[in-house]
């Protein structure tokens, strides 16, 4: 009954037993007992310092030094290198392929259907900037009469005046 135990929990537990016990020798039960109070403070430490031994290795991360772990990381590496230069369509990994208006067009239509992109207008030759985009609206305003803000009634004189020194440009 007492193998798997240290001798001294042994030795412990049978002494307490027999000055508990009535009878001169202890029951089975009573030295179980006796026996289990006496290591389970141990039990519990060992159990607790292999759960904090565990928790430590896990958050050590991955052993960066095994050769086989480090091999899997560069092929892992480099697959995503390849996949976002696009190497499967170019031989050169440090430039990204470029993708050509009928490329473009075909996925669009892909994506879109025909309809739906014959639908698509064309844009502008021109783009205007904020800038430019602002005084078309400060225009429209004094057009209707509703600009009322006289800062804004001279900035438009302002830019009437410089525009009649610059030659206009056909772009």
């Amino acid at each position: 009954m007492l193998c798997g135990y240290p001798l001294w929990a042994g030795e412990k537990a049978s002494a307490k037993a027999r000055d508990k016990s009535p009878t001169f020798i202890p029951s089975v039960p009573e030295i179980k007992r006796e026996l289990e109070d006496q290591v389970q403070t141990l039990r519990s430490a060992a159990r607790w310092e292999a759960d904090a031994q565990a928790m430590q290795k896990r958050l050590a991360g991955p052993d960066f030094s095994e050769p086989a772990y480090r091999a899997r990381m560069l092929e892992r590496l480099q697959r995503l290198s390849s996949e976002l230069r696009g190497a499967s369509r170019s031989t050169d990994l440090n430039k990204k392929p470029e993708k050509t208006v009928s490329e473009i067009r075909d996925e669009l239509v892909q994506q879109v259907g025909q309809a739906a992109f014959d639908a698509i207008p064309d844009a502008p030759a021109h783009w205007p900037t904020a800038a430019e985009a602002a005084e078309e609206l400060m225009r429209k305003a004094r057009r209707k009469g509703t600009l009322t803000d006289k800062a804004h009634e001279s900035y438009l004189e302002k830019i009437d005046k410089e525009a009649a020194r610059e030659p206009v440009e056909d772009f």
